[in-house]
């Protein structure tokens, strides 16, 4: 797909040629899910050959790639196209660890995060089996006071306990589905 600037007047004199302000096309290159990276550079169409090529997405060396450029595809290699085709690659590759990083310290923080709900799930239940207070306080105790939060919790006991009554992850309990579900409802 390619995309163009349209003219829209607000003020002032309208140009008569679109040449004078369209200086900017995008083009799109939508790939299936089908593709996998490993096998995209020889299995795909020649535009997007050339486009993988120049984005460091074949696994090959620059120099490898200015040699598949030269002969495949007759691009004249001199000195400015040579740096550009290094500085393509080398900006694919940043852009690509840069991506592995904030995957990473996303991964990170969405651990931390279950961490942090499982340690507040077995904290609920310590509550629950060892005093007589109820669900909604035992929840407010240990942080859970959103409506999400306290729904999913919710139907996390009883998901537990409907596996095998009188168990919760695999441990035995006191807690009944029973409670649970009578306390939700007047909740």
């Amino acid at each position: 797909r390619i995309y163009s600037l349209q003219e829209k007047v607000e003020s002032g004199i309208p140009l008569k040629e679109k040449e004078a302000y369209d200086k900017i096309k995008i083009a799109t290159i939508y790939t299936s899910s089908k593709h996998e990276i490993s096998q995209k550079y020889e299995q795909n169409d020649e535009l997007l050959r050339v486009v993988m090529l120049l984005f460091g997405m074949s696994g090959r060396s620059v120099q490898e790639i200015r040699g598949i450029l030269e002969k495949e595809y007759d691009f004249k290699m001199s000195d400015k196209l040579k740096k550009g085709v290094e500085n393509m690659c080398n900006l694919a590759q940043g852009l690509i660890i840069e991506n592995q990083a904030l995957g990473r310290q996303i991964g990170k923080k969405e651990g931390i995060l279950e961490g942090r709900a499982k340690e507040k799930y077995e904290i609920l239940i310590s509550l629950l089996e060892q005093t007589d207070i109820s669900l909604k306080k035992a929840m407010e105790i240990v942080g859970l006071v959103k409506e999400d939060e306290i729904k999913e919790t919710i139907d996390k006991l009883i998901e537990d306990l409907t596996l095998k009554e009188g168990y919760i992850n695999g441990k035995p309990t006191t807690i009944t589905i029973e409670r649970i579900i009578n306390e939700a409802k007047r909740n």
